[in-house]
């Protein structure tokens, strides 16, 4: 299963561009090219967010990735890839990457929406003990 559809591709490239990368007459017929792409740059993903993110039929993809992948498969369309998809692939390998090293979180910081993962610790804040209002006469 992909992180992204053709749809969210045609969201953010021209639809005729599309078409010519993928070698077909119409959008449908580009549409397995292109389920391909997003298939391959899915399964890059999945070695660098996995530990972070459960991917399943239920579950809402998050926007970031979603535009990382598609970056990602938009190259691989490419027989000799522009500088500027060469480019916007790297930095979307970069940002896996801080993905897969914890400086980026896909989960908004949502103890909720974490999936089940080993190690993974949820604290419960008590609140401050110490504040303006509560140290205030002293």
């Amino acid at each position: 299963m992909a992180y992204a559809a053709p749809s969210d591709l045609r969201a953010r490239y021209r639809e005729a561009t599309l078409i010519q990368l993928a070698d077909a007459d119409d959008w449908a017929g580009a549409e397995s090219r292109l389920s391909w792409a997003l298939e391959t740059a899915s399964t890059f993903a999945d070695g660098h967010v996995a530990k972070y993110f459960a991917k399943g039929a239920s579950t809402t993809v998050p926007p970031l990735l979603i535009d990382l992948v598609c970056q990602i498969a938009f190259y691989h369309l490419y027989e000799e890839p522009t500088d500027k998809a060469r480019d916007d692939k790297k930095a979307a390998e970069a940002t896996l990457v801080k993905i897969a090293s914890g400086l980026i979180k896909l989960d908004e910081g949502d103890p909720a929406a974490m999936p089940g993962r080993d190690g993974a610790v949820v604290v419960n804040d008590p609140g401050r003990v110490f504040s303006r209002d509560k140290l205030s006469g002293f």
